[in-house]
């Protein structure tokens, strides 16, 4: 996690550790980061609330 990254409560993850994310980034209320294959947010990003980030491992995908 880069410096200045800003969370709001509620917070959701499967795993955590495949999570990337860069400086300055902003992540309102209610994520739900479903990291079964990694997920990378840049600098600078600001994240609205209730957003879903869904990946599928690539050994599943069709």
């Amino acid at each position: 996690m880069g410096a200045d990254v800003n969370f709001r409560a509620p917070f959701y993850c499967d795993y955590g550790s495949r999570i990337t994310i860069g400086p300055r980034t902003f992540i309102n209320f209610g994520a739900v980061f479903l990291d079964a294959a990694p997920i990378t947010i840049g600098a600078g990003v600001q994240i609205g609330p209730k957003v879903q980030l869904l990946t599928v491992p690539s050994q599943c995908a069709a």
